[in-house]
């Protein structure tokens, strides 16, 4: 398990989105690593959100990857969390998995995965 921010090495809070994020695999494009990614690390790597921790290298591939990505994820859902889904693709796209942290967070008191036991 990573335990610290380096090259390749990204962190996210949990969401709890789980692997919806695949529902829009097509949208990267036929030849994309994201097509490679199954359920399990689906779950495990990228089903992350806001705050994002990564090397400005990493943060950069993702980014304008994202950028490329969200308008099309955002035409198919046009909801909330639809940001969310297209910047989990653009990780998986450049081949970025993200440790999934729950003490970067808090919003709800009965929120899941949330830092309230640190304050």
């Amino acid at each position: 398990r990573k335990k610290q921010v380096a090259p390749g090495a990204m962190f996210g809070q949990t969401y709890g989105l789980g692997a919806k994020w695949m529902n829009f695999n097509s949208l990267a494009g036929p030849g994309s690593p994201a097509h490679d990614v199954d359920m399990r690390d689906a779950q495990l790597l990228y089903q992350v959100g806001p705050p994002y921790i990564g090397v400005a290298s990493d943060m950069f591939r993702v980014v304008n990857r994202w950028t490329e990505l969200v308008r099309a994820v955002h035409k198919e859902k046009p909801q909330l969390l639809s940001e969310m889904y297209a910047y989990q693709l653009a990780a998986a796209d450049q081949k970025l998995p993200h440790g999934v942290v729950d003490s970067m967070m808090i919003s709800g008191v009965d929120a899941y995965g949330e830092a309230w036991d640190y304050i």
